[in-house]
């Protein structure tokens, strides 16, 4: 009844006093008002009865407002519609840029998410939290590098805080620094010892460096602090498919699935677990979704790779080849806008070469890769294109750098292996292969050695 008489009450002072005066009382009235719904309809009549004599920057600020107001209510899409009226109205609106630019991030517009971002710092370079969120977003990216350099500027703005370190500590481990990232997780830890972000970096870091026990403990910790959380459940139950535990891993995804079963990763290392166990169909058409509809980086640069593998398994030449088109559509683009980013050179790379597809083009990738940054998967991708480009020396010298930076490389040590039993090396094929059922007892391919 209070919220009629208002509306009541405000149309007839319109009437006497005119609409421009409607616009900023509406706009006071949204503000102060209790109750969720009446803000939501009060935004809405101020924002209907504004007209050119009132301020824009005024206009601008309701969008926001109202924005915001639908991305408490769940309402994604009129929000970005909302931020974006907002920031087309008055362009220095720091607080729509960052809102637009969250929710690209959460929808995996990485790229939109670093423009607004980058915007907002350039009206405001000394705000931590949004030097904190573009970091986030380079490292979605690959661009470990300017992550890093981002989370320094954190600390410096603001000092040191459990989070950050461990989101600095991730982007070392990204650029395989991993000495000076466990000094930083350590850091994080010791400031909080229930820092979940710290425990959940570190477990990664374990994991690229072959040291699972220490890996496994801070997963464990990890879920014991957030259980409600998806990253735990997927870190842990990639680990559990990486050491052939096949059974523990799909009850960690499903654990997973009960809280975000829309989560694109989820979607992704779910296949790689179905492939793992001799699901190829299945996992075939998992990755033809990720593929068709998924915005991570980090998903489809899964599903193009184990995709390539099936269809080549398949002898499907045809699928190949939509696959190749349908990854060049993809990656070729993130090459042009980020010439200095090693990460889609090195996966593009991949597809080429589990598909068997252009030897020259997957070598020029991967080394380009290799040029910008040295880590596992540029040396996985020169080892891999130098096998497709039939130069098996090459392909092995690339192979052990890449075993030497993640001595847990399942796929690496069994292509060690398959080179040196093709070769003659019998006694190499077998130790590496020794290796690969070390790390995986669970691994289905068999020894490529009688």
């Amino acid at each position: 009844m209070k919220f009629i008489l208002s509306l009541s009450l405000l149309a007839a002072c319109a009437a006497c006093a005119g609409a421009s005066n409607m616009f900023a009382d509406m706009r006071d009235l949204a503000r102060i008002a209790k109750s969720p719904k009446e803000r939501m309809v009060l935004y809405t009549e101020a924002i209907n009865a504004w007209e050119n004599g009132d301020s824009e920057r005024d206009l601008a600020a309701l969008y926001y407002e109202r924005g915001s107001g639908y991305l408490s209510d769940g309402d994604e899409k009129s929000a970005l519609a909302d931020f974006s009226k907002s920031i087309s109205l008055d362009a220095k609106n720091r607080s729509a840029l960052q809102s637009r630019g969250a929710l690209y991030f959460k929808q995996g517009d990485y790229e939109k998410a670093l423009a607004d971002y980058s915007a907002a710092i350039e009206l405001n370079s000394d705000d931590p939290d949004t030097y904190f969120n573009r970091a986030q977003a380079y490292a979605r990216f690959g661009e470990f590098d300017l992550a890093a350099t981002d989370y320094k500027k954190v600390i410096s703005l603001r000092g040191e805080d459990a989070n950050t370190l461990a989101a600095y500590g991730a982007a070392l481990t990204g650029k395989a620094e991993y000495d000076d990232a466990m000094e930083l997780f350590a850091r994080a830890l010791k400031l909080d010892p229930l820092c979940y972000a710290a425990c959940i970096n570190r477990a990664y870091a374990y994991v690229q460096t072959g040291d699972y026990l220490r890996a496994m403990t801070d997963y464990d910790k990890a879920l014991s602090l957030e259980s409600g959380k998806t990253p735990g459940y997927l870190g842990r139950g990639s680990l559990y498919v990486f050491t052939g535990d096949y059974d523990k891993a799909q009850a960690d995804y499903d654990a997973a699935a009960k809280i975000n079963d829309s989560d694109e990763m989820l979607a992704a290392v779910l296949g790689r677990l179905e492939y793992m166990r001799g699901e190829p169909d299945k996992a075939s058409l998992r990755f033809e979704q990720i593929i068709s509809s998924a915005s991570r980086p980090e998903a489809l640069a899964i599903a193009f790779r184990y995709q390539a593998m099936i269809l080549k398994e398949q002898n499907d030449a045809a699928g190949l080849q939509k696959l190749v088109s349908a990854a060049q559509s993809y990656f070729m683009p993130l090459i042009a806008r980020m010439p200095d980013n090693g990460a889609p050179y090195a996966e593009m790379s991949l597809v080429y070469s589990e598909a068997g597809a252009k030897p020259e083009d997957a070598l020029g990738l991967a080394e380009k890769a290799l040029d910008i940054k040295p880590d596992f998967t540029a040396y996985y991708a020169v080892g891999r294109a130098q096998l497709l480009n039939s130069e098996p020396k090459k392909a092995l010298k690339a192979l052990k750098k890449a075993v030497k930076q993640n001595p847990s490389a399942t796929w690496a040590f069994y292509w060690l292996s398959k080179i040196s039993a093709q070769r003659g090396d019998k006694d190499d094929a077998r130790d590496y292969y020794a290796q690969v059922q070390k790390i995986n007892p669970g691994f289905r391919f068999p020894l490529p050695v009688r």
